[in-house]
């Protein structure tokens, strides 16, 4: 498993939700609400998703997991820290730019005002699918992605023939 908690295992790629699809979706002004889109919602009304600002130290989007992804990504710090010295840094910065929410009954989520200023979010977010968890990110961040990250897509595949 690495940091984002992704597991190379089969078994959990069957069992995770998956998120595809990119979105733009309006924020709330007063309340840093936006609404999530329809087929990425959860069953269970009571599932949860926690967020982090990522990269760590660049903090360019937020970073969502599902419930269960996200205690995979915790384990993976108490799991991987070398010192109770280390986990406790770990905690201290990360625990300042992370949060846990949860849809309220007509789909929205809540972002905390500090978050959506680090990553730039005013009136619009674009909501990106990665399969197993999902971005939140500034329409201005996401526009500076798509070429890079397609010529890089485009190299990984190259000598791959379906």
């Amino acid at each position: 498993m690495d940091i984002s908690g992704n597991s190379t295992s089969s078994e959990s790629f069957r069992a995770a939700p998956y998120f595809y699809g990119r979105f733009t979706v309006q924020v709330e002004e007063t309340s840093g609400r936006l609404l999530m889109p329809v087929k990425w919602r959860p069953k269970e009304p009571d599932d949860w998703f926690g967020m982090i600002l990522w990269p760590i130290g660049v903090e360019s989007h937020l970073l969502v997991f599902p419930a269960a992804r996200w205690i995979r990504f915790l384990k993976y710090l108490h799991d991987n820290a070398t010192k109770e010295a280390e986990l406790v840094l770990l905690e201290r910065v990360l625990g300042q730019t992370a949060d846990v929410v949860r849809l309220d009954k007509i789909g929205r989520i809540t972002i905390r005002e500090d978050l959506l200023k680090r990553i730039g979010v005013e009136r619009d977010a674009i909501l990106v699918g990665r399969l197993t968890k999902w971005e939140i990110l500034s329409p201005k961040v996401s526009s500076m992605c798509k070429e890079d990250e397609k010529k890089a897509v485009s190299e990984f595949f190259e000598g791959f023939a379906p």
